[in-house]
């Protein structure tokens, strides 16, 4: 196993410990009782959500030639042109839902795994 493959196992891990520990909070959707107005109009069907859905990911920055990069390419982590990074969704860390705040927790803990071996590592998120 390589150091990147630890690495990331310990990242895995917090992600999920955090996923399971964060919560959500409900929301509420139904139409406002004027237009444009801020209130519900409970008359109307009103749904209660357990959250807001969205992704979460992190960005691991590290030059592809040099050793950091190299290791994570071997590993066949997915790489963004955008970003210019290496990226890991909320899903490859074992994050699997639809609530952004469990997601957003999971992907900060793998982050700051990351961070302590020494990697640029930031987390993003953004709602569905």
């Amino acid at each position: 196993m390589s150091n990147f493959d630890s690495v990331f196992q310990e990242a895995k891990q917090a992600a999920q410990e955090a996923f399971a520990k964060a919560s959500s909070t409900p929301v509420v959707v139904g139409s406002p009782s004027t237009p444009f107005g801020n209130d519900v109009d409970y008359s109307k069907p009103v749904y209660v959500m357990p959250g807001l859905c969205g992704f979460a990911w992190v960005n691991v920055y590290a030059d592809r030639r040099k050793p950091q990069g190299k290791e994570m390419k071997e590993a066949g982590v997915s790489w963004d042109d955008y970003a210019k990074a290496f990226r890991f969704s909320s899903y490859d860390l074992g994050a699997d839902g639809q609530m952004i705040e469990q997601k957003e927790a999971a992907c900060q803990a793998a982050a700051e795994v990351f961070k302590q071996y020494g990697y640029r590592a930031y987390a993003g998120s953004r709602l569905d």
